[in-house]
């Protein structure tokens, strides 16, 4: 598959995962004097938050996975060839799983931009810079966004800590991941979604 092609789908999903969060949002702020209706959709929010980190890692593997082996176009037209060594996808997860190998895992945690571009260059994808230039940009709210993230899958208190930092650094304090992400940066645009279109931004450099 072109890399354009993942690019399209995960432009899609995260343009559906914006539009759920706005929904889900609206339909919280609407139902507020049921506490119970109010928290369906409070936690519909929280697992878009989830959905759109999982996204992001399934979205990374994906283009340098293909890029080892399957000699996907970029957008610019260039034709990306193997990798040394690797002929098929098996291949590719086979030399991955051998660095990092952490039971249960055996992948790297491809959502980390550090660890998807590590495994880049250990299985040696002849687009490599254009990927590691693109996952290594900064600002990346990729980091805060799985900072949040894990606040609401482990609810530990080390992970609530950490969310709480983040949320301090943008000005806020006291408020949950949910209700942080869809307060409003610039009028209409919820924090999430300018998130998100900054991620797009990203993926769409990792392919070009």
């Amino acid at each position: 598959m072109d890399l354009v092609r993942l690019y399209g789908r995960f432009h899609g999903e995260t343009e559906g995962l914006v539009r759920d969060m706005k929904q889900a949002k609206s339909l919280a702020d609407k139902h507020t004097e049921s506490w119970e209706h109010s928290q369906v959709y409070i936690r519909a929010q929280q697992m878009i938050i989830i959905r759109a980190v999982d996204s992001w890692g399934k979205y990374c593997r994906s283009i340098i996975l293909e890029s080892c082996y399957a000699t996907p176009k970029t957008e610019s037209g260039t034709v990306v060839t193997r990798a040394a060594g690797i002929l098929s996808r098996s291949d590719a997860l086979a030399k991955v799983s051998q660095r990092y190998y952490r039971p249960p895992h055996r992948e790297p945690s491809w959502h980390v931009p550090s660890e998807a571009i590590g495994a880049a260059r250990y299985l040696g994808i002849n687009n490599f810079t254009s990927v590691s230039l693109a996952l290594g940009s900064t600002p990346n709210p990729i980091d805060d966004l799985r900072i949040l993230r894990n606040s609401l899958a482990h609810r530990s208190m080390h992970a609530i800590n950490r969310m709480n930092q983040v949320i301090l650094n943008y000005g806020y304090k006291g408020l949950d991941a949910q209700e942080f992400l869809t307060m409003t940066k610039l009028p209409g645009i919820l924090i999430f979604e300018d998130w998100m279109m900054t991620i797009r931004g990203i993926a769409r450099a990792a392919i070009h």
